[in-house]
């Protein structure tokens, strides 16, 4: 029985943590308000490729295909980096904001 309370208590803290964390990344930067943020789009404001180290497992197997032992290597690999620039209104007082993000993907 007490056990079962622990994880009542601990689910409910895990979702009052995602409420919380959701509101506060949506929120408008003016007014505050919680839920608010709506996106005006997206423009690519820079792009660069370049190396990044990466760690790969090779993974060894028996002969029925069961998973033995990992080999751990560091590679260089050629990504390239994006960023945009981020439009967002607020659906409560209007005011528009920018950020910036940045994505990277393997070539």
């Amino acid at each position: 029985m007490v056990n079962q309370i622990y994880v009542w208590l601990f689910l409910i803290g895990i979702v009052a943590l995602i409420v919380i964390i959701s509101g506060l990344v949506t929120r408008c930067p003016e007014c505050k308000k919680w839920w608010v943020r709506k996106s005006e789009g997206s423009k690519e404001i820079d792009r660069k490729g370049g190396y990044k180290t990466v760690t790969r497992y090779d993974i060894q197997r028996n002969n029925k295909g069961e998973e033995i032992g990992r080999i751990e290597r560091k590679e260089q690999v050629y990504v390239t980096r994006v960023k945009y620039m981020n439009y967002y209104r607020c659906e409560n007082c209007q005011h528009k904001w920018t950020t910036i993000s940045t994505s990277e993907h393997e070539e």
